[in-house]
């Protein structure tokens, strides 16, 4: 497949891609992670957590996937703007909130 899509031109690619886009939020999210500067990322990803965190939404079994999907997508965000970021954040980040060491009584 790789070979055949090396051999289209770059314009039908992107349309293909621009296409694709439209149709799919993973893919128009990766289009734009693609075309936009660490620091729009960053941003992205900061805006991104924001909406997490002020939704009152409770996730049932049933959409445990759709916001892993959302967790992944930001965290790629992150890793876009700055990889070593991501390290920093661990754990936290699927809490959204900071951490408090443990300590054993």
């Amino acid at each position: 497949m790789r070979d055949k899509l090396l051999k289209l031109s770059k314009e039908k690619l992107i349309d293909a891609l621009l296409d694709l886009a439209t149709d799919s939020d993973r893919a128009a999210d990766m289009l734009e992670r693609l075309v936009s500067s660490p620091a729009e990322n960053l941003s992205r990803f900061e805006q991104k957590m924001d909406d997490l965190k002020s939704q009152s939404r409770f996730y049932d079994w049933r959409h445990t996937s759709s916001f892993a999907y959302e967790l992944r997508y930001a965290l790629e965000d992150l890793k876009s703007a700055n990889p070593n970021r991501l390290k920093e954040c661990g754990r936290s980040l699927l809490f959204m909130k900071p951490m408090r060491p443990f300590s054993m009584p």
